[in-house]
């Protein structure tokens, strides 16, 4: 995606959608968390997975309801970051359309984990507080502060 144009494109639609929260946008895609009626934000996730550059899918999408009103602090923070998970450069020579390779879905990857052999480990690259939070039954936790920690 151009991200300069997505940025204006996801302003515009955040707001005629009365949502606040936060969206970052980079040229492998999107992430972001946004809050408010929950009508408003079905409308937006629709308009999301119908988007034709970042080709989502219902599975992209992780819900919390509260409700179906939250209680939003009235900021709307769109931006253009070099990378969607800061890595500090790390993958930075790795193209885009190689990041595709290997993709699981969620259920192929249940399945996977299930089918693991000794040989097999599992390295939790989320920062401790997320590990500790809940973990894959058996990861290893690299003890990292940000996911640019991890060697």
């Amino acid at each position: 995606p151009d991200p300069e144009t997505e940025v204006l494109s996801q302003r515009q639609l955040l707001r005629a959608l009365n949502l606040t929260g936060r969206v970052l946008i980079a040229s492998e895609g999107i992430n972001g968390a946004v809050s408010g009626a929950a009508s408003a934000v079905e409308q937006y996730k629709e308009a999301m997975l119908s988007h034709k550059v970042f080709q989502m899918c219902e599975s992209d999408w992780k819900e919390s309801l509260d409700g179906g009103v939250a209680e939003p602090d009235g900021e709307v923070n769109v931006r253009v970051v070099a990378e969607i998970v800061n890595s500090g450069g790390a993958f930075s020579d790795i193209a885009n359309s190689e990041t595709g390779a290997g993709y699981l879905s969620p259920s192929e990857w249940r399945d996977a984990l299930q089918q693991r052999g000794e040989e097999t480990i599992v390295i939790d690259v989320r920062n401790k507080n997320e590990y500790a939070c809940g973990h894959f039954s058996g990861a290893v936790d690299p003890q990292t502060s940000a996911f640019a920690d991890f060697p």
